[in-house]
């Protein structure tokens, strides 16, 4: 997942802000690397990560409710056409 990839980059990030003793930080904001000290690109990557941190929960809940409905599906298409037909994943 893309948002997860990202959750891991933000991590790697911050442990090598963490590390780091320059007076300022080159931190990446769309296609542009923007100077700053090293306090304010803790505090962004802190807010980006807790962003993407709820944007994993929010899409974990959805696929939890998609895969329900799936499941609810497959119920009534096994009770139609009994098991002549193939819905498992592969």
């Amino acid at each position: 997942m893309f948002v997860q990839k990202l959750l891991e980059d933000l991590e790697e990030a911050s442990n090598e802000l963490m590390v780091s003793d320059e007076d300022t930080v080159r931190y990446v904001t769309g296609d542009c690397f923007v100077s700053s000290a090293p306090d304010a690109a803790e505090t962004r990557l802190q807010k980006d990560t807790l962003t993407a941190g709820a944007e994993v929960e929010r899409l974990t809940v959805e696929l939890a409710s998609i895969k329900g409905e799936m499941d609810a599906l497959k119920t009534v298409l096994y009770a139609r056409f009994g098991h002549n037909i193939n819905l498992e994943d592969e």
